[in-house]
């Protein structure tokens, strides 16, 4: 399989290079820290259905109950997760 994996690396080098990296830098570049904090905050907000299912499969039922708090909390009054209220409430 190297040769298969040697020509998938090559391709995600030039795609990295070409695409990702300026991507990357402008981002960095243009948008100011809480900008970047919204968007961190709002994905990791959406990450709620990965973190409940492996609470539920674990039998960690309070832990799945403070992830849909959390969830329910940054998605209403977070404005979709952007702002991390539920950290601010405890």
């Amino acid at each position: 399989l190297e040769p298969v994996n040697r020509k998938i690396h090559s391709f995600n080098e030039s795609v990295d290079k070409a695409l990702i990296g300026p991507v990357s830098r402008g981002y960095n570049a243009v948008l100011p820290w809480w900008a970047k904090k919204g968007v961190q905050n709002f994905f990791r907000n959406i990450r709620f259905p990965i973190y409940f299912v492996s609470d539920v499969i674990q039998g960690k039922v309070t832990q799945a109950g403070e992830h849909t708090a959390r969830f329910v909390v940054n998605t209403t009054a977070g404005i979709v997760g952007l702002i991390d209220v539920a950290n601010e409430v405890g």
